[in-house]
C-alpha cells in the first residue's frame, strides 16, 4: 500500500505544488485572485483564476518548478483542484477495492453473526 501512495500521489507533481501552495498562503502571502466572469448565451460563467506569474516570485517551489511551467501566466483553481482531487479519489477507490477483497471473509462471517443474534 505505501508503494502505491508513493507511486500515485507522493511523486505526482500536482502532491508537492499543493503542499507548497498551502506553506506559500500560510506562511508567505495569499495568492493573486482574479474573478473571470463571461456571459455565453443565456448561461453566466464564474472562474477563478490564480496569477501564477505572481506565485513563481516566491523562491520555496523548489520540486514544484516544473508543474507551476505546466500552469502558464494564469490557471483555473478550480481545474486544479479537480486534478488533485481526481488523484486521491482514484487512490482511495483503489485501498476501498482492495479492503473489500482482503476481508470479504470477514464480511461474510460477520454477516452471518449479525443474522444469528437477531433470529
Amino acid at each position: 500500500m505505501l508503494h502505491k501512495l508513493k507511486q500515485d500521489i507522493i511523486c505526482h507533481p500536482i502532491h508537492s505544488f499543493i503542499k507548497k501552495l498551502r506553506n506559500y498562503t500560510q506562511h508567505y502571502i495569499l495568492p493573486v485572485l482574479v474573478l473571470e466572469t463571461a456571459l455565453l448565451l443565456e448561461d453566466f460563467k464564474l472562474t477563478i483564476t490564480i496569477n501564477i506569474e505572481i506565485l513563481k516570485r516566491w523562491d520555496n517551489w523548489t520540486d514544484s518548478v516544473s508543474y507551476l511551467e505546466t500552469l502558464g501566466d494564469s490557471c483555473c483553481i478550480e481545474n486544479i483542484a479537480n486534478e488533485y482531487f481526481v488523484l486521491i479519489q482514484n487512490f482511495y477507490e483503489w485501498i476501498t477495492e482492495r479492503q473489500l477483497v482482503r476481508h470479504h471473509v470477514d464480511s461474510v462471517n460477520f454477516q452471518q453473526m449479525y443474522e444469528d443474534l437477531n433470529a
